[in-house]
Order: C-alpha cells, then structure tokens, then sequence
C-alpha cells in the first residue's frame, strides 16, 4: 500500500461509512465510523494512534476496515449454509 495516497484511501473507505484522519498529541491516527442500519448500532475502525504521517494511519485503518468486511463477508457466507 505504500504507493496508495491519502486521497486514493479515504476515496475507497467512504462508500463505507465517515472517515478522517486526526493529528493528536503524538502523532497521527485515522478512523471511520461505518454505515449501519439498525437502530441503536455503531460500527467504528480505527487505526493506531502515533503514526508519523496521516497516509500511513489511513492505510492501517483500511487495513482493519478490509479485514473486518471480508470477516463479515465470510460469517454470512456460512450463515446461509445453515439455512
């Protein structure tokens, strides 16, 4: 992902929700609260906090956001086998 630009990531996570990317005492973090349709739910990723460039905290969190989707992806795969 090192060639990926802050743009290029944020453009791919927004279909999924809100993201942003923070500079906090420290260093930089990056987060993305998921769209969900139930009431009463939230969904949030988030990168680690201290990373010395806002791509690099970006790039984690869409890390985690595939990682969690493809998770999701998965678990119903098997939910309907069991149907």
């Amino acid at each position: 992902m090192t060639d990926a630009t802050l743009e290029s990531i944020l453009l791919e996570m927004q279909p999924f929700g809100r993201p942003r990317v923070g500079l906090y005492t420290g260093g930089w973090v990056s987060q993305i609260d998921m769209t969900v349709n139930a009431t009463g739910a939230k969904f949030e990723i988030q990168s680690d906090f201290g990373f010395k460039s806002p791509t690099a905290a970006a790039a984690q969190c869409l890390e985690r956001m595939r990682a969690v989707l493809h998770g999701v992806s998965s678990t119903l795969g098997k939910l309907e086998h069991t149907r």
